[in-house]
């Protein structure tokens, strides 16, 4: 352990920020939109990316989770890119962490939706933050019956655009996208009905216009089609 204004990174050579002043803002767990505080200022962690940059959340890049102990002033970094075996490829501590860090999220996703949402859109959320894992993105797709098809249609597309030189978006960018998208959807700023639903219209237009959004709606209306069927009780020739 170190103290605070002594933690060095020797992997970028840079000096990690102390975060003590920040403890209150940082000591929270946020995830979809949403901030729950966790008890006690006893520690303070963020995630750490290859150029030193500490952020809430992991982020693009991100290589180590550094803790700060608000009532010791020590600090210590967990560096992952450590955590390897010697040809390289990734050791089992670090599959044995994922796998924690991938429960203890799928979790938090039931546990924190509302009763009166019902069990189903529990479920839902757990299985759309896993996805998202397998999609590449930390945070979860867009689920639940409040997000248009075409509103998801148009995070899938962005999910797997790749520009030609091979770059892909940021969550942020995605992030962004979305809100836009959606205060357009919704008509943000106009108070008459009928000029929200034309904004609605125009913004379905506008979205199911570009081909990998249009293909990304077909295939969700696709899925959810193939889901339901798949739940109804089989059924043989004799039956009918």
């Amino acid at each position: 352990m170190q103290k605070a204004e002594r933690t060095f990174n020797p992997q970028t050579g840079r000096i990690l920020p102390d975060l003590s002043k920040k403890a209150n803002a940082m000591n929270t767990t946020t995830e979809n939109a949403k901030t729950t505080r966790t008890k006690g200022n006893n520690i303070v962690m963020s995630f750490v990316d290859e150029k030193g940059n500490p952020a809430k959340a992991p982020q693009d890049g991100c290589r180590g989770v550094h803790a700060q102990l608000m009532k010791t002033g020590n600090t210590d970094f967990l560096d992952l890119r450590t955590l390897v075996n010697p040809d390289g490829t990734p050791s089992d501590m670090l599959f044995r962490l994922a796998a924690f860090g991938a429960a203890t999220l799928g979790r938090n996703e039931v546990n924190t939706t509302p009763e009166e949402d019902g069990p189903e859109e529990a479920e839902q959320k757990l299985l759309a933050r896993w996805q998202g894992f397998r999609a590449g993105s930390y945070r979860a797709m867009s689920v639940g019956s409040a997000t248009p098809v075409i509103l998801l249609a148009l995070e899938r597309a962005l999910l797997a655009f790749e520009s030609p030189e091979g770059e892909r978006l940021t969550e942020d960018a995605i992030a962004a996208k979305l809100s836009i998208w959606r205060a357009k959807y919704d008509g943000d700023g106009i108070e008459d009905e009928k000029a929200q639903a034309k904004a609605r219209r125009d913004a379905i237009r506008d979205l199911r216009g570009v081909p990998d959004i249009r293909a990304a709606e077909k295939a969700i209306i696709d899925e959810r089609e193939a889901a339901r069927i798949a739940a109804r009780p089989a059924k043989s020739l004799s039956d009918i």
